[in-house]
């Protein structure tokens, strides 16, 4: 059972996230919108735009821009015109 846990941890730490995310490295993680795991303090868990289901997210800094590769990741799902924070996105 233990080494079926720590899978997912060793592949969630060597995840690498594309150098358009940096501003927001103090608070990049996954998270979920309706449990754990939850962002840092001063973070916002921002829902996935290329999932359906909108529990799934990213947790960002939200005092500045998303990066707009993770609002383009499915724009046929529409989730980003329903982000908490549609002042943030980038022009």
């Amino acid at each position: 059972l233990i080494s079926l846990l720590a899978v997912p941890l060793a592949v969630a730490s060597q995840w690498k996230w594309p150098d358009t995310y940096k501003d927001h490295m103090r608070c990049l993680n996954f998270c979920h919108l309706n449990g754990s795991p939850r962002c840092n303090a001063n973070c916002t868990c921002i829902p996935r735009p290329d999932f359906n289901n909108g529990i799934y997210g990213v947790c960002f800094d939200t005092t500045i821009p998303l990066p707009g590769h993770y609002l383009n990741l499915s724009c046929s799902h529409g989730y980003a015109t329903q982000l908490k924070y549609p002042d943030k996105v980038p022009v």
